[in-house]
């Protein structure tokens, strides 16, 4: 059983799926759990013997079996969880409302070496008519209070985060007041400064007509090469015959709910201009009927002068921003280094609103207009004065 245990909780923190499609005797993959009870069988004639000799209705590796080796690993991680906020004295929850699903965490304190962690609870299924703010408190009681399984006292729970949905922060009958009423205490609301960071620059990206413009060229292009191994190979061949290039580098996959995908895609796009637009002109020159014309639209984009303009400016702002983000994610940031670190952010950005940095990246803007043989004037808004305003 020790053997079998340590199989299961290794397909477990490998992310590895224990049961095959078909565990059958005669299948060729009987599955992650079985096939590796099989190679230990072959390697060690002891866990053999004693399989071997285990009665037919109890050799524990059955499906049923599998799973409740999980779900006894699961208890005793829960259990070791459910002992460090006791010791700790207080916590918070941490609530990832996406329908149909609620992920939960916990974050606390090691008192002995004062570190903090976050901790995975459990995932929470809601049905149609669960969307409201006291069902998915309810769920929340629920997951912090499971009998044997894990219980904690709510009195203990001193703040709550998650996204800003109004179902969840709305301060007269959102999750927050309704979590804060039943655990009777200031249970402070905090609603994730990453995800408040992915909302402002979202929302930006699409309000500011210039900005939605500019990455809406962006998305397509990346698109067009993306949706073609042989485009993405021209691509790939244009950064290889470079020789100041020592690696190639891949447009990242389209996904614009998250704002990182932005701030990589223009950050590729800028690294690899000259590669994006060579790759543009092989395919409007060479490329099948259907796709020269396209080619010859995002190549005229790309190259527009405003265009330019603002890969240097976003390039520029996201670099600093990205970083920002990285810092909020991580399980060591608090509340008071998010505030100071947003606060510094800002500070930043502010001082990017002046002429002498403007004049910095207007030098860069010249520099990638003439390696790229851009006319910076005609084209209306390329006056430096008028865009700098």
């Amino acid at each position: 059983m020790k053997t079998l245990a340590r199989i299961a909780v290794f397909c477990a923190q490998q992310n590895m799926a224990l049961q095959g499609h078909n565990e059958k005797a005669g299948s060729e993959n009987r599955g992650n759990f079985l096939e590796l009870a099989d190679l230990i069988a072959s390697e060690s004639k002891d866990f053999e013997q004693r399989r071997s000799n285990m009665p037919a209705n109890a050799t524990y590796l059955s499906s049923d079996s599998q799973n409740a080796l999980i779900e006894a690993a699961a208890r005793c991680i829960l259990s070791k969880i459910q002992k460090d906020l006791e010791n700790a004295g207080m916590y918070a929850i941490i609530t990832d409302c996406w329908s149909p699903t609620i992920c939960h965490c916990v974050r606390h304190v090691d008192m002995n070496d004062c570190v903090v962690h976050e901790r995975f609870i459990q995932f929470t299924e809601l049905s149609a008519s669960e969307l409201d703010a006291a069902s998915i408190t309810n769920k929340i009681m629920a997951m912090l209070q499971q009998k044997s399984q894990f219980n904690v006292a709510l009195k203990d729970c001193v703040a709550q985060a998650s996204d800003g949905a109004s179902v969840m922060s709305g301060k007269d009958n959102g999750v927050q007041k309704l979590f804060r009423n039943e655990v009777d205490n200031p249970c402070v609301f905090v609603h994730c400064y990453a995800h408040r960071l992915n909302l402002v620059l979202s929302v930006s990206a699409t309000e500011v007509e210039l900005a939605k413009e500019f990455f809406d060229m962006v998305r397509k292009i990346i698109s067009y090469i993306s949706l073609s191994a042989k485009r993405k190979a021209v691509f790939s061949d244009m950064q290889l015959n470079d020789p100041d290039k020592l690696r190639v580098i891949r447009l990242p996959d389209l996904c614009e709910h998250k704002w990182n995908f932005r701030e990589r895609a223009v950050s590729v796009i800028r690294s690899r201009y000259s590669h994006v637009v060579a790759t543009l002109v092989e395919l409007a020159k060479n490329g099948k009927k259907d796709e020269r014309f396209d080619a010859e639209c995002h190549l005229a984009r790309l190259t527009k002068p405003t265009n330019v303009c603002l890969l240097i400016i976003m390039s520029d702002v996201f670099s600093q921003l990205a970083a920002l983000s990285d810092v909020l994610q991580a399980a060591s940031c608090d509340l008071a280094s998010a505030s100071q670190l947003a606060a510094t952010h800002l500070q930043l950005l502010r001082e990017k609103r002046s002429a002498e940095h403007f004049n910095k990246q207007w030098l860069k803007v010249s520099e990638l207009a003439e390696k790229s043989k851009i006319e910076k004037k005609g084209c209306g808004i390329i006056d430096a004065a008028k865009f700098h305003d």
